[in-house]
């Protein structure tokens, strides 16, 4: 990595992280492979056992909505953390500290995450959509819904990820420490996404998107103040 990046603009400090940890996870794979597997073995399982027949209609939004981010969530707990280990594994994260911005390097790692979550999603969703016959009723709605969600999922796993890095039990620390932060987004972003099977009112829809990107708003903000600390330290 380019040790004058430290002189360079934000965005362009940024941008080298993110290429950094893109070149890194196209040699080994073992983020993608993680989550992708993880979350194709949850799904076909779920859709398997439970599957929508066995819920009765009434029920389905919100059960099968609630299933969805459950795959999600989990899907992230498997391999989102390795931004900031595989730094601390490969005693890389002083030199990184020395070439880049704390906030140029949560940013270019947050970004890297999320790119990786959002390619899960275009795998997972549709295959989600067809295998549990989930009732989609507002295509935009449950876009956004989804997009917002794991852009806030995101944001915390990423801070959690650089708090774990640094100790010793790390697999057991990171879902712990990130249930607690993520459980009022995922509530809400199920709530939101049964919404998308409910034909529910513009004027409620809007309403919970606004709580949504507000909580995600406030743990981006919250993340990139406290990094500084967390990274330094």
């Amino acid at each position: 990595m380019d040790m004058e990046i430290k002189k360079s603009p934000l965005h362009h400090e940024i941008y080298v992280v993110f290429i950094k940890d893109v070149k890194s996870e196209l040699r080994t794979k073992v983020a993608a492979n993680a989550i992708l597997l993880f979350a194709l073995t949850t799904l076909f399982l779920v859709s398997y056992v439970v599957g929508p027949y066995r819920i009765a209609p009434a029920d389905q939004p919100y059960i099968l909505s609630a299933w969805l981010w459950i795959i999600f969530f989990f899907s992230a707990m498997s391999g989102l953390s390795r931004v900031f280990v595989k730094e601390e594994e490969t005693n890389t994260s002083i030199a990184l500290q020395l070439a880049a911005r704390p906030e140029a390097v949560f940013l270019g790692k947050f970004f890297f995450n999320l790119v990786l979550m959002l390619g899960i999603a275009l795998v997972i969703t549709p295959l989600y959509v067809i295998l549990m016959e989930f009732p989609v009723q507002s295509w935009s709605h449950f876009v956004i819904v989804i997009f917002l969600g794991l852009t806030g999922m995101t944001t915390g796993v990423t801070i959690i990820g650089a708090i774990v890095a640094k100790a010793s039990m790390k697999g057991t620390l990171f879902p712990i420490l990130s249930f607690p932060i993520i459980i009022p987004l995922l509530l809400a972003v199920i709530e939101g996404t049964s919404m998308t099977a409910r034909s529910a009112s513009f004027a409620q829809t809007m309403q919970l998107t606004s709580v949504i990107i507000a909580f995600t708003g406030a743990m981006f903000v919250l993340s990139l103040l406290l990094f500084d600390k967390v990274w330094l330290e």
